[in-house]
């Protein structure tokens, strides 16, 4: 008798296990935000103002750009107007040398949406100031054969008696290995603060030899950015948002907060970016 009860049982609980039911879940969505993307550094190269529209955390297409808007960065006492591209609607750009990027100079930003529709403007800004220039002295790489990766050691003095926050990202040749924000490793100076850095670990290479990553002469360019605190903190925030959520089936990440004005998601930073290079060489770095 105890023998059927236990098979009534586990009939009983497959029966449960084999009950499915779809639901479909009528999720609420947001209404539409402007969101912006708009990092400003002192590298020679178009300076790049990205806007969009927000959109459902499930939807998978690319962001509808916001075209038509008025931008422009303001410091001291200039004002200057980006275009935007033909090209590449919602990419609003200006030559480097317009802004003269300087350590210590507050940029402000300037939005105008919906200026050529006939709808009601919408105005956005956010300020950030161009944190010091620290630059790098040497950079290496080693290889860890536990972990199977090359480190990539940066070399550098920090300042004495500020707080400094900085990230890091590399290429090699063309390519970029840190193109996500999941990629870029972000530090502050709590631990080093105005000492010499010898050989922090800051970047990582697969050394799995099926991947084939490395080969001989190959370009690898480490870029030390020196950022802002805010926006240290909006990276910090962004990487925490996009790791598995636990538990498994817990609600959808909250948007990161930015510093955009008037409702709207994203940064506006600046940054100064410092480079050095090496080329791989299996003799040495294997």
């Amino acid at each position: 008798m105890q023998h059927i009860n236990i098979i009534f049982i586990t009939l009983f609980i497959s029966f449960l296990w084999g009950c499915t039911e779809v639901i479909d879940l009528e999720l609420k969505t947001a209404p539409e935000r402007l969101v912006v993307d708009a990092i400003i550094t002192n590298e020679d190269e178009l300076q790049i103002v990205f806007l969009s529209k927000s959109m459902a955390y499930f939807n998978e297409n690319e962001p509808e750009p916001v075209t038509g808007a008025q931008v422009s960065i303001g410091y001291k006492d200039l004002m200057i107007e980006l275009r935007e591209s033909i090209e590449h609607p919602g990419y609003y750009f200006t030559e480097p040398y317009n802004l003269n990027l300087q350590p210590g100079t507050t940029y402000t930003l300037h939005i105008t949406t919906n200026a050529e529709k006939g709808d009601h403007p919408e105005y956005y800004t956010a300020s950030s100031t161009m944190p010091n220039n620290i630059s790098l002295d040497s950079i290496q790489m080693q290889l860890h054969e536990i972990l199977d990766v090359w480190q990539v050691l940066a070399w550098f003095q920090d300042s004495p008696n500020l707080s400094n926050y900085y990230m890091f990202r590399l290429k090699k040749n063309d390519y970029l290995f840190t193109s996500r924000p999941k990629d870029w490793t972000v530090t502050n100076n709590t631990f080093f603060r105005g000492k010499y850095v010898n050989g922090l670990w800051v970047q990582s290479i697969s050394a799995d030899p099926a991947r084939n990553i490395m080969n001989e002469g190959d370009k690898i360019i480490l870029a030390m950015n020196s950022i802002t605190e805010e926006f240290y903190n909006f990276i910090v925030a962004l990487q925490r948002e996009n790791t598995i959520s636990s538990p498994l089936f817990g609600g959808p990440p909250a948007n990161t907060p930015g510093n955009i004005s008037n409702g709207a998601f994203g940064i506006f930073t600046t940054m100064m970016v410092d480079t050095l290079s090496l080329y791989y060489d299996p003799l040495l770095h294997d």
